[in-house]
């Protein structure tokens, strides 16, 4: 193994040393952070080389002593690493003296050189005396000449205020994620949540895609209370904070069924298209916050026109109306003219709802795909388009045919339910294939003897007549006479119907003899109605002078009135319950 060059020689230290000396007496004590950082090691990568392992740290020796520190440390959401990692991956850092020779808490971060970067994990460092002691958590920090950091004051880094520098067993830690951001070196967080990869070094050639996008925020689990793990927008929320689209509404909360205004779609739409051309446009702090955006929106044609208020909610048509300007997107969807049911040819905003869906960017918001143009579009909404425009693994593939209505509706004519039992009323709808409308609306106008619910079931109430009505959504209907009534009545009614029959039948109507009538009542084979039932046993003179004994059955659909005398044996069951015995006079006295 060969000895520990990281750019660090004898001098530097001493420098180092003198400045620690210097600035650490009235110094601010480490409880300056709001709150003690983590000690958490990460798998840290420079290309494919591995600087770092996660779950162990980094042994260093200094003046003939062992130390072993952390290879990283985060303090919320942001990864800070120790000097020795960063000068052993080729970062040139200096502490210059002032221009009185004095030092001072100044640090001169050049660039980079990756030809320099060897993997420090589990190097032992000879010779060189790496430890400091050191207790103010503020430096003035330069990267390439422009100012970073200041003495006294935090930095500004996705939304939070952190250290310049953090101190952990006497070694300084810098965050490494805005020093790369400023460098313009690509860096991220792996999928896996304990991998850090800091991408090539330099100025890439400049490439238009959304390969522009990267992964910049490491989200952690649960980091926002208002997003659960199992949400339709977990994903997209967190894709979203990843890749620096959105952050939350304070450290805890997304806010996702939260509002986005105008100035912000416009905000948004302007950092997609620079990140998107790779312009490297600088957005300066103007007053509005939002002008510059508005300014870079105009010059790019995103926007056609200035905005009577830039604080007001944008409706989701405006909002896919804006966003669809950014970059181009390709069609992965055939979504058929006029499919959305919402959205007219002649509406400003049907080229970009109509693209977005093709695009697989949104699919609408029930199952028929409606767009809902007028509605204010949700934090939790943008997240799901941003996240899926800058990562094509988030689109939805699927198709959408154009409307197809109901021309007719038919229901039976007539029906008939016991008090107190329940029937649900068959409907047929044609065209089958109608894919619109098809919902129903029912409707009873005597709802004291028959009511009905949404899936069409009625319930007998009280002896009577009632008309159900059934209506599409598109406004086509039909009728239906339900007809309510007791087991006593629907049993002697139709026992004295049978026994008409019957006698009818007969050759020698005058010899009919009834000795018992049975009713009973059996749900069908398939359960989609009830049977009524009815068994005589009689006798009467046949064309021979001879009495002869037999039975006779009918059998009738309860709901329709329909007699089932020939597909009764696949109609209703084998075995027959709950006999009830007619009285025979009673019919008797009914027939002629």
């Amino acid at each position: 193994m060969k000895h520990l060059h990281i750019g660090i020689n004898p001098r530097l230290i001493l420098v180092i040393s003198i400045c620690i000396m210097l600035v650490s007496i009235g110094a601010p004590p480490s409880s300056a952070w709001e709150s003690s950082p983590q000690i958490n090691a990460v798998n840290i990568f420079i290309n494919d080389l591995e600087m770092a392992v996660s779950g162990e740290s980094i042994e260093i020796e200094t003046d003939n002593t062992q130390h072993i520190i952390p290879a990283s440390l985060l303090y919320g959401n942001v990864l800070y690493l120790p000097l020795p990692l960063l000068l052993e991956s080729g970062m040139n850092i200096n502490f210059p003296e002032d221009s009185q020779g004095e030092k001072n808490l100044t640090v001169e971060i050049m660039d980079m050189d990756y030809t320099l970067a060897e993997p420090i994990y589990p190097r032992v460092q000879n010779d060189i005396a790496i430890s400091l002691d050191m207790l103010t958590n503020f430096f003035n920090i330069t990267i390439n000449e422009k100012q970073f950091a200041l003495v006294d004051t935090n930095i500004e880094f996705q939304g939070d205020s952190i250290p310049s520098i953090i101190w952990k067993e006497n070694m300084m830690y810098f965050p490494i994620e805005p020093i790369l951001q400023v460098l313009e070196i690509n860096s991220y967080w792996d999928d896996n949540p304990l991998t850090f990869i800091i991408g090539e070094l330099g100025q890439k050639e400049k490439v238009i895609g959304i390969e522009n996008f990267k992964k910049r925020n490491r989200y952690i689990s649960g980091q926002f209370a208002d997003v659960p793990s199992d949400t339709w927008f977990t994903d997209q929320v967190k894709a979203a904070f990843e890749y620096g689209l959105m952050v939350g509404t304070n450290d805890s909360s997304f806010n996702p069924s939260g509002n986005i205004s105008i100035a912000e779609a416009i905000t948004i739409a302007s950092r997609l298209h620079s990140t998107y051309y790779a312009n490297d446009y600088e957005f300066q702090e103007q007053t509005p916050w939002y002008q510059p955006y508005v300014d870079y929106a105009l010059e790019k044609e995103l926007i056609e026109g200035s905005y009577m208020t830039y604080d007001t909610p944008i409706s989701r048509s405006e909002f896919a109306y804006i966003i669809v300007n950014t970059f181009p997107l390709p069609m992965i969807n055939e979504i058929e003219d006029s499919a959305i049911p919402d959205i007219t040819a002649e509406s400003d905003y049907y080229e970009a709802v109509y693209l977005l869906y093709r695009a697989g960017i949104i699919s609408g918001t029930d199952s028929i795909g409606t767009f809902n143009p007028n509605a204010n579009i949700s934090r939790a909404e943008v997240s799901v388009i941003l996240s899926s425009m800058v990562n094509e693994s988030l689109r939805k593939q699927f198709t959408m045919t154009a409307p197809i209505f109901p021309v007719s509706i038919s229901l039976p004519m007539m029906c008939t339910v016991l008090i107190d039992d329940t029937w649900t009323i068959p409907v047929t709808i044609e065209p089958a294939n109608a894919n619109r409308g098809t919902e129903l609306t029912w409707t009873s106008n005597f709802t004291d003897f028959v009511e009905i619910d949404n899936n069409g079931t009625v319930t007998g109430k009280q002896s009577g007549l009632a008309t159900i009505t059934a209506t599409t959504g598109n406004g086509v209907s039909a009728q239906c006479y339900v007809s309510v009534d007791s087991q006593d009545f629907l049993d002697y009614f139709w026992a004295e119907s049978a026994a008409k029959t019957l006698q009818k039948s007969l050759k020698f109507p005058d010899t009919l003899q009834i000795y018992n009538i049975w009713a009973n009542t059996v749900p069908s084979k398939d359960g989609t109605y009830k049977i009524q039932r009815i068994a005589i046993y009689y006798s009467a003179m046949n064309s021979l002078g001879l009495q002869k004994r037999g039975s006779y059955t009918v059998l009738v659909n309860l709901n329709t009135f329909h007699h089932l005398a020939d597909d009764f044996e696949d109609s209703i069951p084998t075995v027959y319950t709950s006999d009830r015995v007619i009285d025979v006079d009673k019919v008797l006295a009914e027939l002629d």
